[in-house]
């Protein structure tokens, strides 16, 4: 398999990118930032908006902490059965939102 760029890089890019979405979110679900203009408006109440905010982060997070798992920055007993089962949890989570 071809890399095109390096484990390391692509590893800190989505801690990167995660790491903006998550605090992005969180500014959304504390009201700096307007509701109205995510989720493409379909948004109609404050409780609506904490509820899919919620989920979003539950999963962002859940994503990060794989990252992290990945890179052996956060040492949890690394086992590649443990990253299966929380992207299974992530991809459940999100199954059952939509």
């Amino acid at each position: 398999m071809k890399k095109l760029i390096p484990e390391r890089l692509a590893i800190y890019g989505l801690l990167s990118i995660l790491g903006t979405i998550l605090i992005f979110h969180t500014l959304v679900f504390v009201q700096i930032i307007p509701y109205e203009i995510v989720w493409a408006g379909r948004m109609k109440s404050v409780e609506e908006m904490r509820q899919f905010e919620s989920v979003s982060m539950i999963i962002n997070s859940i994503f990060f902490l794989v990252v992290l798992m990945r890179a052996n920055i956060l040492k949890l007993g690394n086992h590649p059965l443990k990253i299966k089962v929380l992207l299974w949890v992530a991809n459940q989570t999100k199954k059952d939102y939509n």
